[in-house]
């Protein structure tokens, strides 16, 4: 019985904690309470989860999440792209920024995509924060064929948490094409070693590290890093 309500409890604290975007509104706005599941409104939470099930998020207020999925899904598949560009021709300074709390699934993991074959792109700047005291963020490409994750050019990560990079096996990739900031740490890390399990991650030509104080941690018995950087 103890474990049937502990079980309840924390289904229920999942359940609502989380938010599912499918864009219903039809402008891919994050503030349009009719782009969310159930026209139940965007998540205000710091350790809410975020479920993406459209082609493009538009982030037109700054926002904190814990946790962002990309759905896997049934029928057609996209990529989907996550922009502060509220349908200007430009970026500009004044765009939002969207902020990883920390306090995401267990408290690490902050970004999956699930999705066969398809990207998560974020063509805006984002944040990863340290909440507690856990000791890195994960970022995961978590289905088979040539899915990725891609941190997209002309934009900044700044991480102020190390983050690990899991399950970038064969084909699928991390990608880092814009600018990174802060102190923390990109690492290597899935449980088993080997092959199998190998990680890449690919540094894209507009990549820059120039301010960026933190290092590159190969912790695993196979680990990859592909560069396409030139000059300095």
């Amino acid at each position: 019985k103890l474990y049937f309500i502990l079980f309840f409890l924390i289904s229920s604290f999942v359940s609502y904690g989380q938010k599912t975007f499918d864009n219903g509104g039809g402008d891919h706005l994050w503030s349009n309470d009719d782009n969310w599941e159930g026209n139940g409104g965007a998540p205000t939470a710091k350790n809410a989860i975020v479920v993406l099930k459209s082609d493009k998020l538009i982030i037109d207020q700054n926002v904190e999440i814990g946790f962002l999925k990309k759905a896997k899904m049934t029928g057609t598949k996209f990529n989907t792209v996550i922009t502060n560009c509220n349908n200007e021709g430009a970026c500009n300074a004044n765009d939002k920024v969207l902020t990883f709390s920390g306090k995401g699934i267990n408290n690490d993991i902050s970004i999956v995509n699930l999705e066969v074959n398809k990207g998560l792109i974020f063509n805006l700047d984002v944040v990863i924060k340290t909440e507690g005291n856990q000791t890195f963020e994960d970022i995961r490409v978590f289905e088979a064929g040539n899915a990725y994750i891609t941190f997209g050019a002309g934009y900044s990560l700044t991480l102020n948490q190390d983050i690990r990079i899991r399950d970038s096996k064969t084909n699928r990739r991390v990608n880092f094409n814009g600018t990174l900031l802060g102190a923390k740490s990109i690492k290597f890390g899935s449980p088993g070693g080997g092959t199998s399990t190998r990680n890449t991650i690919e540094f894209g030509a507009g990549f820059n590290a120039a301010n960026w104080t933190g290092d590159l941690v190969f912790s695993e018995n196979y680990c990859m890093a592909i560069s396409n950087v030139t000059g300095n």
